[in-house]
């Protein structure tokens, strides 16, 4: 608009849309991470909760959400060796389930929703450090090639691949990234 003062009315208008827009965005993409296609306000309590959880009991976070697909096709032991307070983990599974049950969708459709959405590998950095120290320092490309060929596929199960799913091991060395790395 050529008058500033309106301008700035319909600028700030705009910018103060943004946190609404975000989390109406963030609540359903969420939502769909946990096998929930349609997303609804009271939804966002049980995202945090979990989200909470893995935090609390240092969860990695891929493993978190795909283990999840696991737990509707009857194989819960996976998921729940990750988690310290079982019970927590046993209370928030519970009304997870309940919340499904609403879809009416069966439990082996929705783990296929979520296998499809959450990936099991990720280019982790103790895993890319790997490849590029062994092909600058060894000229061996063979980590490289593993990694890029699980990493290029990352929602179907590879044999021999179980190491990407790892998190790095636990040091007293906090990891660190730089930019451009």
């Amino acid at each position: 608009d050529p008058d500033t003062d309106q301008s700035v009315n319909i600028l700030t208008e705009r910018v103060s849309a943004i946190p609404a827009t975000h989390e109406s965005y963030w609540l359903s993409e969420m939502a769909k991470k946990l096998g929930i296609q349609t997303a609804i306000p009271e939804d966002d309590a049980l995202i945090r909760d979990f989200l909470t959880l893995l935090n609390e009991d240092s969860v990695d976070f891929t493993l978190g959400f795909r283990t999840l697909s696991d737990v509707l096709r009857k194989n819960k032991k996976e998921a729940e060796a990750l988690y310290k307070n079982t019970k927590a983990f046993d209370e928030w599974i519970n009304r997870w389930m309940g919340r499904l049950t609403e879809s009416g969708d069966a439990p082996e459709q929705i783990a296929d929703a979520i296998d499809k959405i959450n990936p099991i590998y990720v280019p982790r950095n103790h895993m890319v450090e790997a490849a590029l120290t062994a092909a600058v320092d060894a000229t061996d490309m063979t980590p490289f090639s593993k990694l890029l060929s699980v990493i290029t596929k990352p929602y179907n199960q590879v044999e021999g691949a179980s190491d990407y799913t790892l998190p790095a091991p636990k040091s007293d060395i906090p990891y660190r990234t730089f930019c451009g790395t």
